[in-house]
């Protein structure tokens, strides 16, 4: 029985482990796990590198060597087609036969149709993007100081964009690193002329958490000087500002993308049936829809809950 994985996530990683768990011992049984990374990504401490409480290589870990200790095989390669008459999937140009394919290939940021947000701003869409936003605050003081200070407010003026819990987070961090660990670095920068908001579409920021939740939170926020704008939502980003969509400009040359994501596009590729917000069809055990030894799990399936 070969029972091929595709994509290395919490979703993908935990499949495998739980798989070669549950067969251990058994030789008619072999499990693979492709994936377009070869390491892990902790994604819950992701936005801590931007405040410095964690660097890059704590938040990734090899995928191969773990796999190896568990009984599965690795191949690191990006995903090209199924073809599901011949159950053979293809990536880097070579077929690997299944008897079992789980798809495990995650979300990407969703943009929505607005102007310019995937030309000028951040996206917290891999584990890069921790250090592209310290490296353009960086970038954004060392212009400040070869200016003398003479710049405009937007250059210093920092922008997230979603109000859910990885755009608090990024708030929260963000604040960090302006306020406490570059402030030894550049001393002729006033650190209270850095500015923080953060913009949301919605009535209250963390609407996924309890009420007290949200005020504790909403009240941190207060404390750490970052503005909030509620039941606001972009209407289009420029290089040198945020346009809400009541009229409304915030002049800012820095922008963080946080509010919303899709299900992988590589799912558009695939013959299988999917949402593009949503993801793959499938039913109350994961299984993709007209397909009996096809499976979804993770942020590329749209899950149905039932009692």
């Amino acid at each position: 029985h070969k029972v091929l994985v595709v994509g290395g996530g919490f979703a993908g990683y935990n499949a495998v482990a739980k798989l070669c768990r549950l067969t251990r011992g058994r030789d008619d049984v072999g499990v693979m796990l492709i994936s377009r990374e070869n390491y892990f990504t902790f994604w819950p401490m992701l936005a801590s590198v931007i405040g410095g409480d964690v660097e890059t290589h704590n938040v990734a870990q090899p995928l191969r060597r773990t796999l190896i200790r568990l009984g599965a095989s690795f191949r690191r390669a990006d995903l090209e087609n199924v073809d599901t008459e011949r159950q053979v999937a293809t990536a880097a140009g070579k077929e690997f036969p299944y008897d079992h394919l789980v798809l495990s290939l995650g979300a990407q940021p969703a943009y929505f149709g607005i102007p310019g947000v995937e030309e000028h701003a951040i996206s917290i869409k891999g584990i890069g993007a921790g250090e592209e936003i310290c490296d353009r605050v960086i970038e954004r003081y060392e212009e400040t100081t070869l200016a003398g200070g003479d710049v405009p407010d937007s250059k210093l003026t920092f922008v997230v964009i979603g109000g859910g819990s990885t755009g608090v987070e990024v708030a929260a961090e963000l604040h960090n690193l302006l306020q406490e660990l570059l402030v030894p670095d550049y001393p002729n920068i006033d650190p209270d002329r850095s500015k923080i908001i953060l913009i949301d579409a919605n009535k209250e920021i963390l609407k996924e958490l309890d009420p007290a939740l949200r005020r504790v939170a909403r009240v941190r926020l207060q404390d750490l000087r970052i503005e909030v704008i509620n039941n606001a939502k972009a209407r289009e980003v420029k290089a040198d500002r945020v346009i809400l969509a009541d009229g409304r400009e915030i002049a800012a040359e820095n922008v963080i993308w946080t509010a919303g994501a899709r299900a992988s596009r590589k799912l558009d590729d695939l013959p299988f049936p999917h949402d593009e917000r949503r993801g793959l069809a499938v039913d109350r055990f994961m299984r993709v829809e007209g397909h009996e030894n096809v499976w979804g799990v993770g942020d590329c399936a749209a899950t149905v809950d039932e009692l």
